[in-house]
């Protein structure tokens, strides 16, 4: 609301209720009801404030909350006002102004007595408005509060000129713009103090921030130069590695090359022995043959020779083993 976005503020407004509601937290509930007629009177939905505001009167109430129960009721009066129904909010700020003074805070008794005054203002009550501010003026002074004595000056010469003290009204006037000149020359001062050392604070800051991004090239320099060493190491111990690993894998190719020529020598010395024992072997079976034709011939030859001396000798035995058997 403070943004003048009511429309948002109504909506997270219904938000805070409906959670308030869920959790049964009467304290929450007026104060959303309070939010919501603080709402409703910047909209100029005034009637529709006084319900709201009725509504967290009941529950701060029964709380027993005197401070909230003020402050609900000085903002009752002020929609009463708005309404155009003074003489209910000089009722309500008078109930209002009852329960600040219980608390004893000094300046929201005065405020408090300052609306009830602005409000008999607005229903031409001035003389009841003069005898209110009277009232309060010790109270107003203690408090050297200059936006309080601004304010108060400008009802005391609202309710003067009202009551047709024009030379009061203008006299009350003048001091309440010689304290806003006071003021304002004060606060331009102070604002020209402030800025001065914004100023200071910002060329500190801005050095402080030069000397820090020095201080953070320095560092990432000294990073870049650290990671290049790192970086140069980690090449070094790689390259190192890759001769050592090329190294042993040198040896081992050379240490295979001369096992292979190793089997290689054995495997021809052994190729060569089976050519001279193939070679022999040819030379045996061609030996063999050889014996084995001349065995043929041999046997064939023995067998023509033989044959017709062993037969007469068959025919001639058995020629005799007949005789023998005739002779029986």
């Amino acid at each position: 609301s403070e943004l003048n976005n009511y429309e948002e503020a109504i909506r997270y407004n219904d938000k805070a209720l409906k959670l308030a509601n869920s959790g049964k937290n009467t304290k929450a509930i007026a104060d959303c009801y309070y939010s919501r007629a603080y709402i409703l009177n910047n909209l100029e939905q005034h009637d529709s404030a006084l319900s709201y505001l009725d509504k967290a009167f009941v529950i701060q109430k029964q709380r027993k909350d005197t401070t909230a129960l003020a402050l609900i009721l000085s903002n009752l009066a002020y929609t009463y006002s708005e309404l155009g129904n003074n003489t209910k909010a000089i009722e309500i700020a008078k109930q209002s102004s009852y329960f600040r003074k219980k608390k004893g805070n000094p300046l929201r008794i005065v405020l408090s007595m300052m609306d009830v005054a602005s409000y008999y203002i607005g229903d031409n009550q001035p003389k009841a408005a003069l005898i209110y501010l009277d009232s309060c003026e010790h109270i107003v002074f203690s408090l050297k509060n200059n936006r309080v004595l601004i304010d108060y000056y400008e009802i005391l010469s609202e309710a003067n000129e009202k009551d047709g003290n024009y030379k009061l009204a203008f006299s009350a006037y003048k001091k309440a713009i010689a304290i806003k000149d006071s003021v304002f020359s004060n606060e331009s001062k102070e604002k020209i103090i402030a800025l001065q050392k914004d100023y200071e604070i910002t060329s500190r800051e801005s050095q402080i921030q030069l000397l820090d991004k020095t201080n953070q090239v320095k560092q990432l320099e000294l990073e870049k130069r650290k990671n290049q060493i790192v970086l140069f190491r980690s090449l070094a111990v790689l390259m190192l590695i890759l001769l050592l690993v090329s190294f042993v894998a040198y040896r081992n190719k050379k240490k295979l090359n001369l096992q292979l020529n190793f089997i290689n020598e054995k495997v021809n010395s052994q190729n060569t022995t089976l050519r001279t024992l193939n070679t022999e072997l040819i030379i045996s079976e061609e030996n063999l043959m050889q014996a084995n034709v001349t065995k043929d011939q041999l046997i064939s030859m023995l067998s023509h020779d033989l044959y017709n001396p062993i037969t007469s000798v068959i025919n001639y035995t058995g020629h005799i083993v007949e005789k023998l058997d005739e002779m029986k």
